[in-house]
């Protein structure tokens, strides 16, 4: 529990209100579709390759549908190698974190 609270703690403070406030458009869109695409192709593989029941693929596919934590290590050092912009990286760790509610 602690180091969940830690976690969590950390990912607030790289993220800026103002940023989140005025891309909340695109933010919103950019999660919508990484979680609907990652439930869609969750559900596909479980559902129809593994051949689970519907209730079954859907709940592991919503299990699965949100961005994982290792994002934040890609991301970060993405933004240390000046790869991705600083705009491109508050962009992942906003849609990382709305994903983290769905």
């Amino acid at each position: 529990d602690m180091f969940a609270c830690i976690f969590f703690v950390t990912m607030g403070l790289h993220i800026y209100p103002s940023f989140l406030l005025s891309q909340v458009g695109g933010l919103l869109f950019l999660t919508a579709t990484v979680v609907l695409m990652k439930y869609a192709s969750a559900f596909s593989l479980f559902a129809f390759y593994y051949r689970y029941d519907y209730g079954s693929a859907s709940l592991v596919a919503l299990g699965l549908s949100q961005i994982s934590e290792f994002s934040f290590v890609l991301a970060s050092h993405g933004r240390q190698l000046g790869i991705i912009s600083r705009e491109a990286y508050f962009l992942l760790l906003g849609t990382t974190a709305l994903s983290f509610l769905s």
